[in-house]
């Protein structure tokens, strides 16, 4: 069975809620946001909430892919002549404006973990003490929820809040991933 997530992607502009129906977990997550960064979004320190959530939502439907090469393998599999065109709709939708725990109540009571995904400076204890001598570069920050949302009222608890960085390296962890 699929791990259905929603993410919302807040920035100045507002926040953006996207629906992913697969690879929910947090290693898949973390995965998805990489392939977004590495491929799609805006370098850092330049970060706008809405082009991010494109940027995932593109990311979102090409999955697994990591390289130039996995990208031309990917297209030639699932490209406009393939017989598994029909099979790459779907997955990933945008969801409408709002409290996120509001829209998955209301629209995707379905999923197992809700992440909210910004941009800025990680707090002192994120880079556990270090003194700061010179201003500290943005970075992606995450937060990272479990939960059930099927009931009228969601039941949700926070897994993990820090940066992209210290997620992604978590979330291996988590789901016990060997890296190769």
């Amino acid at each position: 069975m699929s791990t259905r997530a929603l993410y919302t992607f807040k920035g100045d502009e507002g926040s953006f809620n996207v629906y992913k129906h697969h690879d929910g977990y947090p290693s898949g997550a973390a995965q998805t946001l990489k392939t977004a960064i590495d491929w799609f979004a805006w370098q850092l320190p330049r970060f706008e909430a809405d082009e991010f959530a494109a940027a995932f939502c593109a990311a979102g439907k090409i999955g697994w892919v990591r390289t130039a090469k996995e990208i031309a393998e990917w297209a030639r599999e699932h490209g406009p002549t393939s017989s598994t065109r029909a099979w790459v709709g779907g997955g990933v939708r945008l969801m409408p404006a709002g409290d996120p725990t509001a829209v998955a109540l209301a629209n995707c009571s379905d999923i197992e973990y809700r992440y909210e995904i910004t941009v800025g400076t990680p707090l002192p204890k994120a880079i556990e003490g270090i003194a700061r001598k010179k201003p500290v570069a943005p970075e992606l920050l995450i937060r990272a929820f479990k939960g059930n949302w099927w009931d009228s009222k969601a039941e949700e608890n926070e897994i993990f809040n820090g940066t992209f960085t210290r997620f992604h390296l978590w979330a291996l962890k988590k789901d016990k991933v060997r890296v190769t």
